[in-house]
């Protein structure tokens, strides 16, 4: 009887276990590890790690000499999500107009820093997730061939199949949902960041402010974007219209707007790791757990 109650328990309390010890447990399935790992890399929609590093390192450099690097030609930037996409535009924009882009690199590069320590955070959480998938399904299917050695039990195929669909359909929905989380939370945030930096770049090169207004696309990005950057679309429609009618100086201000941007760009980042914390829980709670209690009742059926 307690063996039983035992058993019932344990996989209860693989959703207690600190992230920390199921990274530990996790890691001595290298192989599984790296897999899945990867997969979630590519399928959750998070950039490279490693180009993230790359394109840090690159960007430094280039902070560092810019003025030689764009006498000298083209430059090869590591692809990493809209960041590079951003860098290139800049650097289209310092060749053709002479704008200065130091700023907006070192900008920039801190971004892709801190976006790379928020992927670390989110590859954790997914980690985190597979190896609760991994030690309940263990379990559950240990438990069942014990049982079914032992005491001669068998378990319908219909219930099995059942199992089966629980476990793998839990793994894939995960996955999917993530992705599809991921996507709208950070929904428009590429070509808000893309259009306020170009007219960063583009403000005191001497060129007409509606000229300005029209390379950054601004305007269109406004229209397209909802509530999320709905208080700093009003600031920037306002400092838009005063500029193209006084010609006040907005470098500042536009400064203040990049900052403002970045924040919520991160505070998004938090609001997805939250989101991914309740999504696992949900999938372990209505699928892993679910398919377990399956053969406990499988179990207890045969006995009775």
């Amino acid at each position: 009887m307690i063996a039983l109650i035992a058993i019932i328990i344990l996989p209860l309390t693989v959703l207690a276990l600190p992230d920390l010890l199921l990274d530990k447990i996790y890691q001595k399935t290298a192989l599984y590890f790296k897999i899945f790992k990867k997969l979630f890399e590519k399928l959750s929609g998070g950039g490279d790690l490693v180009t993230a590093q790359d394109l840090v390192t690159t960007l430094a450099t280039l902070e560092a000499s810019s003025i030689i690097k764009l006498k000298t030609g083209p430059m090869e930037l590591p692809r990493y999500k809209f960041y590079t996409g951003i860098i290139d535009q800049m650097i289209v924009n310092a060749r053709e107009y002479g704008c200065s882009i130091k700023q907006g690199v070192k900008t920039v590069r801190h971004a892709v820093a801190k976006d790379h320590q928020f992927e670390r955070k989110i590859i954790k959480e997914h980690t985190g997730g597979f190896a609760q998938f991994l030690i309940i399904t263990i379990i559950s299917w240990s438990f069942f061939m014990s049982v079914k050695n032992i005491m001669s039990i068998s378990i319908s195929m219909s219930s099995l199949i059942t199992i089966i669909t629980l476990q793998t359909g839990g793994l894939f929905l995960y996955i999917y949902l993530s992705k599809l989380i991921k996507l709208s939370t950070f929904k428009g945030d590429a070509e808000y960041l893309n259009s306020i930096y170009i007219l960063k770049s583009l403000i005191g090169t001497g060129l007409p402010i509606q000229s300005v207004i029209n390379l950054s696309k601004v305007i269109d990005t406004i229209n397209m974007t909802g509530e999320k950057f709905k208080h700093i679309n009003t600031r920037i429609t306002i400092m838009l219209e005063r500029v193209q009618k006084t010609g006040t100086p907005i470098a500042e201000e536009l400064g203040e707007i990049v900052e403002e941007v970045w924040f919520i760009h991160n505070l998004s980042f938090e609001n997805f790791i939250k989101k991914t914390v309740i999504l696992k829980f949900l999938i372990v709670a209505g699928f892993y757990l679910t398919s377990y209690f399956l053969f406990l009742i499988e179990l207890f059926g045969n006995i009775m």
